[in-house]
């Protein structure tokens, strides 16, 4: 029995030690941090360095207050860049340091927080490139690195995120194509990637992702047209493509997408005609098609999107646009203060594509 009780104590002794052990190295990493970031400036930093490091603000721990899980310091005026010790607390599940003025770029060692859920690190001003080591955070259902200066290729170890709901990379400088892994993400709800410059197409496999919410490509610099396959995506609500170089048709498949609210193709190269069943989209508020090379009669369909906002159906600066007959005429003079003549007033955009002018001549 005496044999027994030292065994429980010298284990109750062990684990003691290690626990303290453990909650004593997340607070060293979290002081770098606060040094690191310039914490005496921050808008508020209270109880930090006292004893207690759950009572730090924005600091969570677990239930038992033995690990660090969570640290949101998020609209808190940091400044200076992350230090490689937040690799340390290897317990967190939810970093948020977005709305701050972070500079520097992403450490390779975020790759040890394998246990994070969200990553939020958006409108800093974070530069170099994402680090590969993020592919190695397999348990991330969000990913967020909008609004910084981030430079470089989409990591293909992105792919290995295979929980991943939400990407967002938009409004930085990464150049590149989408790596084809990010297709394999069936679990995305949203995919952001605009204002970026990205390259090269929109590939068939983009039709994988049919929990997709939200698909925001614009103003990158993709070529191609648009797969079929796009029709898959029925759970869409926003498909902005806006602002590349896309050329070739719009889909019909396009027209499977009921959901949708917003619907911008705009400042790109198609051709082609609008779909004769533009009208199932009956959710529209925005359908944005000006500055393409469309060509040929509005579809009388286009009357059934009654909840297009006003000003929001634009169709001007195309090849040769025009209205079939008088209630699509009224449709869109009743959404649009410019209306039907100023799409008619604008067409021509398409001096050199001779068959499309020869099209625009004969109607």
């Amino acid at each position: 029995m005496k044999k027994l009780t030292i065994l429980v104590f010298s284990f109750m002794l062990t684990f003691s030690v290690n626990v303290f052990a453990d909650l004593a190295s997340d607070r060293v990493a979290l002081l770098n941090f606060y040094d690191a970031t310039n914490g005496d400036n921050w808008d508020n930093h209270t109880n930090w360095g006292s004893q207690d490091v759950c009572t730090w603000h924005g600091v969570t721990c677990n239930e038992i207050n033995t690990r660090v899980v969570g640290l949101s310091l998020y609209n808190n005026n940091l400044t200076g860049s992350i230090p490689s010790s937040i690799g340390n607390l290897t317990e967190l599940r939810r970093l948020g340091l977005y709305n701050n003025n972070l500079t520097g770029s992403i450490p390779s060692s975020i790759g040890n927080l394998t246990k994070l859920v969200r990553l939020y690190l958006w409108n800093n001003n974070l530069t170099g490139s994402i680090p590969s080591s993020i592919g190695n955070l397999t348990e991330l259902e969000g990913l967020l690195l909008s609004q910084n200066n981030l430079t470089g290729s989409i990591p293909s170890s992105i792919g290995n995120l295979t929980e991943l709901k939400e990407l967002h990379l938009s409004s930085n400088n990464l150049t590149g194509s989408i790596p084809s892994s990010i297709w394999n993400l069936t679990e995305l709800r949203g995919l952001r990637l605009g204002s970026n410059n990205l390259t090269g197409s929109i590939p068939s496999s983009i039709g994988n992702l049919t929990e997709l919410e939200g698909l925001l490509l614009s103003q990158n610099n993709l070529t191609g047209s648009i797969p079929s396959s796009i029709g898959s995506l029925t759970e869409l609500t926003g498909l902005h493509l806006s602002s590349n170089n896309l050329t070739g048709s719009i889909p019909s498949s396009i027209t499977n997408l009921t959901k949708l609210t917003s619907l911008r193709l705009n400042e790109n190269r198609f051709t082609g005609k609008i779909p004769s069943e533009i009208g199932k989209l009956t959710e529209l508020e925005y359908l944005y098609l000006n500055d393409n090379k469309l060509i040929g009669a509005i579809p009388n369909s286009i009357i059934n999107l009654e909840n297009i906002l006003h000003n929001e159906l634009i169709l001007y600066s195309n090849c040769s646009l025009y209205a079939e007959n008088s209630s699509v005429g009224s449709f869109i003079n009743s959404k649009n203060d410019m209306g039907l003549y100023y799409i008619i007033f604008t067409n021509g955009n398409c001096i050199n594509d001779m068959s499309a002018v020869y099209y625009l001549l004969l109607n």
